[in-house]
């Protein structure tokens, strides 16, 4: 599926939150619904915002997951517990296996053929704009960040590279170039107060992440700053990835005046402290 410079020809259509997972590398199994054949490296395309994103090299399709199947294997496709019996129930159960997955350094552009949903044959102005943007996997990005960290204020963060498409944002209150990522809210997180953190796992030490109830809590504590709203200590609810003090969360939500299909910048500011604020693009 590569032809100039080893640029794709085809690309994936990738909802949220799953597209930045697998741009972050949180997520390495696509799942679908139907098997494929095809192999090589391939674009990556955010649903709905008419940009190609990234690319990833297509290496495998597996058989068909079960319900045991799919909860052991939730660290390679990303989808929290809660989440599992719809993926199921929906046929989402084939997965394809990316690897090496790189963020373009700045989003192209491309014609979306009328009638595609899952792939999309790339038009050629696309796949020559891509061949002319290298993408670098994130983890090179954020080691070139960390030498250069002199010249960090014209260096492209992870946030830039994985942000939804969209008008300029506005800058964000104290967020500066620190290692950081871009998480999509859902209408569940806005109810029950929380925000899925498996996308931006990276971000987060092992030894903060505790099992499912406060008796099972991390060794180790977050120092978490909500902008707008408080700073708290808390550890990660391992089986879905999030936050466990909900209230601060719903306080949060409150102040920014946060909405479903919106996104927050989860930034490390330490080894054991995190900002978390509201990704607002100007209307």
């Amino acid at each position: 599926m590569s032809s100039l410079h080893g640029a794709p020809t085809r690309g994936l259509v990738v909802d949220e939150p799953w597209i930045s997972m697998i741009l972050s590398g949180a997520k390495t199994w696509e799942m679908r619904s139907r098997p494929t054949s095809l192999r090589g490296r391939i674009a990556l395309i955010r649903k709905r915002s008419g940009l190609v994103v990234g690319t990833a090299e297509l290496v495998d399709c597996l058989a068909p997951l079960d319900a045991d199947a799919m909860a052991a294997t939730a660290d390679r496709h990303g989808i929290d517990p809660g989440w599992q019996p719809d993926a199921l129930a929906a046929g989402w159960v084939i997965p394809w296996v990316l690897r090496d997955a790189r963020a373009l350094a700045a989003p192209v552009p491309y014609r979306h053929p009328l009638g595609a949903v899952g792939w999309v044959v790339l038009d050629q102005s696309a796949t020559e704009a891509i061949a002319g943007r290298v993408p670098l996997p994130l983890a090179a990005v954020g080691t070139a960040r960390d030498r250069h960290a002199d010249a960090s204020a014209s260096a492209t963060s992870v946030a830039e590279i994985v942000r939804p498409a969209g008008p300029p944002a506005r800058p964000l209150p104290a967020i500066g170039a620190g290692e950081s990522g871009v998480v999509r809210l859902t209408g569940g997180n806005i109810r029950n107060g929380h925000v899925y953190l498996r996308a931006v796992r990276y971000l987060l030490p092992d030894d903060v992440i505790g099992g499912p109830n406060a008796e099972a809590a991390a060794p180790s504590l977050l120092t978490v700053t909500f902008e707008p709203g408080p700073t708290i200590t808390t550890d990660v609810a391992g089986d879905k990835m999030i936050l466990r003090q909900r209230g601060p969360v719903r306080e949060f939500f409150r102040a920014a005046g946060a909405r479903e299909g919106e996104d927050v910048v989860v930034q490390r500011t330490g080894p054991y402290s995190l900002r978390i604020a509201l990704l607002r693009v100007a209307r």
